[in-house]
């Protein structure tokens, strides 16, 4: 039960930080993640969240999650 509230914050706060244009925090905050929560992360944002995301992320970031 813990790690759903702790997904659930991540994913609250990633998208507060793309709806307010903070794309450095962004990223910084989900490079921290391990890949397959990355990557769950990244399938639960909008599709154009999700797009301009993985635009930003490093390519050893991107990678995983596709």
């Amino acid at each position: 039960m813990p790690e759903d509230v702790a997904a659930r914050e991540v994913l609250e706060d990633a998208r507060a930080l793309a709806a307010s244009g903070e794309w450095a925090k962004l990223v910084a905050l989900v490079t921290s993640l391990h890949p397959a929560d990355l990557a769950e992360l990244v399938l639960d944002l909008s599709e154009e969240t999700r797009r301009d995301l993985l635009g930003r992320l490093p390519f050893r970031c991107r990678r995983p999650a596709l």
